[in-house]
């Protein structure tokens, strides 16, 4: 008997994981959709052969929002977390979405290569609940010295938002340039005026 009810307590344990990370996959793919649409759509410009990195990509919504809603040519999620890309390469397989997304599991610090080849970089809370203020520091101050010049990043919260909580030594002003959305007109966006101003848009000068 007791093992029976042990039994049950694991699946039952084991369906309610299931079931949460369903619900989490519902919350980052539809009720974000405004925002990603909002980026993609709005806020970049064109992405025709240009290379999509999410750092952080978690579940793997802004990937699936980069290939439907752009012509990226490849769009790459790095993420640390085992769990977490073994759930992405599942539904990229399942979506057929292999052609274009590749997922890393890595730490961004371990890869400046993917750093490097990055036409446009998306952080979206990327550190902020994940790494203790020391990392954090360490982190931006190696991006700083390898995302090259041109490279267009995109972050929530806005970068002067995250800088006034660290001490990374990094005078905004000399490293990024803030612009304004590409497309500001871009039909069907419904995102509110104030979680626009939560997403920023940078050029690394």
């Amino acid at each position: 008997m007791v093992g029976f009810v042990l039994g049950f307590q694991v699946n039952f344990v084991s369906i309610c994981e299931v079931a949460k990370a369903w619900d989490d996959m519902y919350e980052e793919v539809y009720e974000r959709r405004e925002r990603l649409l909002f980026i993609f759509k709005s806020m970049l410009p064109p992405l025709r052969n240009k290379i999509v990195l999410d750092i952080g990509s978690r579940l793997g919504a802004v990937l699936y929002g980069a290939y439907v809603y752009t012509k990226a040519s490849k769009i790459v999620g790095v993420e640390m977390n085992a769990e977490l890309c073994n759930i992405q390469n599942k539904l990229i397989k399942k979506y057929n979405f292999q052609d274009r997304i590749e997922i890393i599991e890595a730490n961004v610090a371990d890869r400046p290569d993917v750093i490097l080849s990055a036409d446009v970089i998306i952080m979206n809370n990327v550190f902020e609940f994940f790494m203790e203020p020391e990392e954090q520091v360490t982190v931006w101050r190696f991006l700083r010295q390898t995302v090259k010049p041109g490279t267009l990043l995109v972050t929530v919260p806005p970068l002067e938002e995250t800088f006034s909580q660290l001490q990374t030594g990094i005078v905004l002003s000399e490293w990024v340039q803030e612009l304004p959305p590409f497309n500001p007109d871009a039909a069907g966006i419904t995102l509110s005026a104030k979680a626009m101003l939560e997403v920023k848009q940078y050029k690394v000068i």
